[in-house]
């Protein structure tokens, strides 16, 4: 497909660049992008650019990159080519260094189809080793423009001898991997005398579906998958995941190992993981529980926000006393704390008042909807992304029956473990009961424990008959019997026995404001350490996970915690410390404050790859400060998974006691966690420059001088 001028002509072109580092490479392609009206914010292309690397390198073979990003940032799309004087580490695929980067911009919200073909024709392109030769030696930007705007050559087609093999490729961001993967394959393929489709799943949707005729005679299914596909076509056939990354390195060895190595989906071992084979270098398990958090993410939202809104409409109009509890009727009297009785319901003064609290009652029911189905979500999302779909109902089954206690669901030993109730308080021992919910570790236990079973018991050898029925009928059987049986009898009410000494915690850590405190500085702490990384995401997990269990309270200091390290390192940048920072860095830093307000930790990334354990430090410290706060001012976050100053403009923060004063306490905790970061940041940045030292030698210089006066 012929490139149009518009979106690469000469102008885009730099041939001789000085640039010693990745980072330095996207600084001068945002400057370049910035400086032709392609994108709005240097800081943010930045930023798009590096949050692609992190999660995979865009660095192939031969020294060739293909960084990209999509931002809302960028006005229209662009292609811009970057060819470095000295390699550049990429972490590309055969460890070499990167001399060419051929970057692809796409506005967030505009990738049309015709810009998705030729962003695929470009990755195509690199596969054909002469065009990579030549641009490699191109003396100028119109011969560059020249072998960009040539033709894609398409993949030959001949009249095969040998086996049929199809395959899927679908990689994270839909774009370049996904159609370079399906060249790649074509082309080895048809050179080894394969009949061979491969369907791409990428920007645009299914693209070159399978032929039925070709899957039923399809030696294999090649799966160059980064992302989640849907699996249920491929029951009974062979089936050989491997991810993008080896294609793009080799493919005529992925071809030959799907031959040899394939085993059938339902029947053999299943080493995989169908939902996505990406996530590298990142633990396993900690990559099944962010999938459930991920899908949990929007009954969080929903039904915190209907809340906090309900809840507060409901306190501003009748008073602190009103509220949404398990037994509030239209009928309770303006002395239990609520505005009507019975007898009120017909006359003109209160009907519209009667009317507005039932409407606000129903919404609030509706929202606690979401707060009942989202653990179970977890649950059986946790299990998807283990054993693809066939392991959502037992995990979501499961785990509905442990976060549901007193329902009849649980074998409670004839009462053997409720002990009396007990009223908590300071000085009293624990006295609990087992009718408690598992809350977070019911999805924990029940989508690891389904997710696993169901992938070992895919993994049996049955006859070619049953294994279009193993995932539909035979597995959720027989996988939810296992698990939720022995489960409800034996586990069940013990477990439910520990949740309420938890609770008695949590109630005990409620008067004693030293402990809160410190839970708040841990929680704190370890949202700042990684800006949005895995130890940021366990503690964002805990606490919305909690949610149901505490209302908010463990979500309040994560919250606050949120924005500190992108506020602090905006406020170093551009007051505090602006003497330390270029012109393009304070720039990074008025694109921080933007980011920060939103709750975009990763904004604060640039700054951490300039100046690594500095910026850390004091993320961590002003965090934790934030947090510790939060909890020793009461706040309450309602939301989940989600921070900063944007969830109370929509009223998503209280008090513990529902009070919406607990927004001023809120945005206390941040704007001082906000300031700690940036004058530990500023510190460290001045003991860096040396400015410490030079400062004291002046005033000793200075007082020297004042004294050889005096003594003359």
């Amino acid at each position: 497909m012929e490139i149009d001028h518009k979106l690469f002509n000469k102008s885009h072109s730099v041939l001789e660049s000085k640039v010693k580092s990745q980072q330095e490479a996207f600084q001068e392609l945002g400057e370049l992008a910035f400086k032709l009206g392609y994108v709005t914010s240097v800081e943010a292309l930045i930023a798009g650019f590096t949050k692609r690397e992190s999660e995979s390198s865009t660095g192939f073979e031969d020294g060739f990159a293909i960084p990209h990003a999509l931002i809302p940032e960028v006005t229209k799309p662009a292609i811009l080519f970057l060819r470095m004087t000295n390699g550049v580490y990429w972490k590309s695929m055969d460890g070499k260094p990167t001399k060419i980067a051929i970057a692809i911009i796409i506005p967030g919200d505009k990738a049309t189809e015709l810009h998705l073909d030729v962003l695929s024709s470009i990755s195509v392109k690199l596969v054909d080793k002469s065009f990579r030769d030549n641009l490699k030696h191109a003396k100028t930007p119109q011969e560059v423009l020249t072998l960009m705007g040539s033709d894609v050559k398409q993949t030959k087609k001949v009249v095969p001898t040998g086996k049929t093999i199809v395959g899927v490729s679908a990689c994270t961001t839909g774009v370049v991997h996904t159609y370079m993967c399906k060249e790649l394959l074509e082309q080895a393929g048809a050179k080894m005398g394969y009949n061979i489709h491969i369907e791409c799943q990428g920007q645009k949707g299914l693209e070159y579906e399978i032929p039925k005729k070709m899957l039923d005679e399809a030696e294999v299914v090649i799966l160059a998958n980064d992302v989640g596909i849907d699996m249920d076509r491929f029951i009974g056939k062979k089936v050989y995941p491997c991810g993008t990354a080896p294609v793009v390195k080799d493919a005529e060895k992925v071809i030959k190992d799907a031959l040899a190595k394939g085993y059938i989906y339902g029947e053999s071992n299943d080493n995989s993981d169908f939902i996505a084979n990406s996530g590298r270098g990142k633990p396993a398990i900690l990559k099944h529980l962010l999938s459930g958090v991920s899908y949990m993410i929007p009954f969080v939202v929903f039904s915190g926000l209907c809340f906090a809104i309900m809840s507060g409409i409901a306190k501003g109009t009748y008073g602190d006393g009103f509220g949404f509890g398990s037994s509030w009727n239209i009928g309770q009297t303006a002395a239990d704390g609520h505005i009507i009785t019975l007898a009120d319901w017909g006359t003109t003064k209160n009907f519209n008042l009667l009317q507005m609290a039932h409407v606000l009652m129903i919404i609030n029911n509706i929202a606690n909807i979401g707060f009942g189905l989202m653990i179970p979500i977890m649950g059986g999302y946790i299990a998807f992304s283990i054993a693809g779909r066939p392991g959502i109902a037992p995990a979501m089954i499961v785990t509905y029956m442990l976060v549901n206690p007193g329902s009849g669901l649980w074998w409670d030993f004839n009462g053997a473990l409720n002990l009396n109730g007990g009223v908590i308080d300071a000085h009293q021992p624990f006295q609990g009961n087992a009718n408690n919910s598992w809350t977070l570790f019911g999805a924990i236990y029940a989508g690891l424990i389904c997710g696993y079973l169901v992938k070992y018991v895919n993994s049996w050898k049955v006859p070619k008959w049953l294994a279009p029925i193993m995932p539909i009928i035979i597995i959720p059987l027989f996988c939810t019997a296992i698990v939720a049986i022995p489960t409800a009898f034996l586990l069940a009410a013990p477990f439910g026995y520990v949740m309420g000494g938890l609770d008695y915690g949590l109630s005990w850590m409620g008067i004693h404001p030293n402990i809160w405190f410190l839970v708040g500085l841990i929680l704190g702490a370890m949202v700042g350490f990684d800006m949005g990384g895995p130890i940021n995401k366990i503690a964002v997990l805990v606490a919305t996970s909690m949610m149901v269990q505490d209302h908010g309270r463990l979500m309040g200091p994560v919250a606050a915690a949120i924005p500190i390290a992108p506020l602090g390192c905006a406020l170093t940048s551009t007051v505090l410390g602006r003497k330390l920072f270029t012109a393009q860095e304070k720039s990074l830093g008025w694109n921080a404050w933007l980011l920060g307000f939103m709750g975009i930790s990763e904004s604060a990334i640039p700054f951490a790859a300039r100046d690594t354990w500095r910026t850390i430090v004091a993320n961590v410290v002003g965090s934790a400060v934030a947090g510790a706060l939060a909890f020793a001012f009461n706040v309450a976050e309602h939301v989940g998974a989600w921070g900063s100053f944007i969830i109370a403009l929509f009223g998503g923060v209280t008090d513990t006691s529902g009070n919406y004063i607990g927004i001023l306490w809120y945005i206390i905790a941040m704007l001082i966690g906000t300031v700690v970061q940036s004058l530990i940041y500023t510190s460290l940045l001045l003991q860096k420059e040396g400015l410490y030292k030079k400062t004291v030698l002046a005033i000793f210089g200075k007082l020297h001088k004042e004294k050889n006066s005096i003594q003359k």
